[in-house]
């Protein structure tokens, strides 16, 4: 589980975008209603066609953005501890924004892919963490290493103490190039290494 996304509420809008795609398809083949539409009428299914197109691209990307500057990583956190605690799992503080093209492309690579979506829903608590011009919740990241670059990652255990800083995630990288994306095997190695008793905390 993690804080700040409401992954249902994701599913919900996609779902309803996914919806009015089928719909927009149907009126479009004029699917049921022959003869009603002349010309116009077919320029009228095209546009509906596009708008459908566009719901749903729009619907995804926002229901996917998983970094909120208004929320409180504090607050967020302490949540995360409480769930942690109960479920016997460690905490992954992930940081960055949601103008970050690599944290995106991180966020969907732990979701979208089985294995490694298992391996994170067993072991951890994510708590995303705002890094941006709107807020760069400064006071919060002052406890932490300071990160190298965006997205950093902290593991953190059930009581919140520090287990692990990866504070340059270029290292999960596969070559350092965005459309290439991360590394699936470095990255199930670093959640299984880090995964409840696999982990010590730091000194």
């Amino acid at each position: 589980m993690s804080f700040q996304v409401e992954k249902g509420s994701a599913a919900e809008v996609r779902q309803a975008a996914s919806g009015f795609f089928d719909f927009a398809l149907r009126f479009a083949q004029n699917d049921g209603v022959p003869g009603r539409f002349g010309y116009g009428g077919r320029m009228m299914r095209g546009w509906v066609v596009v708008l459908a197109v566009m719901l749903v691209s729009a619907a995804g990307w926002a229901a996917e953005k998983p970094f909120n500057p208004a929320s409180d990583p504090a607050k967020d956190l302490q949540a995360a501890m409480q769930q942690a605690q109960a479920e016997h799992k460690n905490i992954l503080m992930d940081v960055g924004g949601n103008w970050c093209g690599w944290c995106l492309v991180l966020d969907k690579t732990l979701h979208e892919d089985p294995e490694l979506s298992a391996l994170l829903e067993k072991n951890y608590v994510v708590v995303y963490v705002n890094f941006s011009k709107e807020n760069e919740n400064t006071k919060f990241l002052r406890k932490y290493p300071e990160p190298k670059g965006y997205p950093s990652w902290y593991v953190l255990s059930p009581e919140g103490k520090l287990l692990k800083a990866e504070n340059d995630t270029s290292e999960l990288e596969t070559n350092h190039k965005l459309d290439q994306g991360y590394n699936k095997e470095a990255l199930k190695r670093f959640l299984e290494k880090y995964a409840p008793k696999a982990a010590q905390p730091m000194a």
